[in-house]
């Protein structure tokens, strides 16, 4: 009775180790490293820092407030990365308008006056999301996941 039970123990604790690591290998194949180029997202992120950037991630998941995006503007070659202040459908903070089910409010972790985001554009079609930034990988001093990181505040 006693090995049958430590069987099972061993056998749900070798399935769980097996899914995560296919969990691990999925999220790493379907992201790419991408350099901070600006100021914006400081302190979250600085320039130089290097993030995983999944495509994948952020299609199966809904966009939600506090979430790291990457976009690329119409018209724009660089891509930038911001963090989700609204989602769709959501209120834009210190306005009183509801987004559209298809746009998101972005804004950078860094000084307002200096930083261009969805203050200076305005709602952000979510058709620009390019991906969703789930790890900084470099420097290794400060890597971790980012979606444990919370906006300065």
């Amino acid at each position: 009775m006693i090995y049958t039970i430590l069987y099972v123990i061993a056998a749900l604790l070798l399935l769980d180790l097996g899914l995560g690591l296919i969990l691990a290998l999925v999220m790493v194949a379907s992201s790419r490293i991408l350099e901070v180029a600006d100021h914006s997202m400081e302190p979250t992120l600085a320039p130089r820092d290097r993030v995983m950037v999944s495509r994948l991630l952020l299609r199966v998941t809904p966009a939600a407030q506090g979430q790291v995006v990457v976009l690329q503007r119409d018209g724009e070659d660089l891509e930038m990365i911001k963090r989700i202040a609204a989602a769709p459908g959501e209120t834009i903070p210190d306005e009183d308008k509801p987004l559209a089910e298809d746009e998101v409010w972005l804004l950078g972790d860094g000084d307002s006056d200096t930083v261009v985001d969805s203050r200076t554009w305005g709602a952000v079609p979510t058709s620009t999301l390019t991906g969703r930034a789930w790890l900084r990988c470099w420097p290794l001093s400060r890597a971790g996941p980012l979606w444990a990181s919370q906006p300065p505040g």
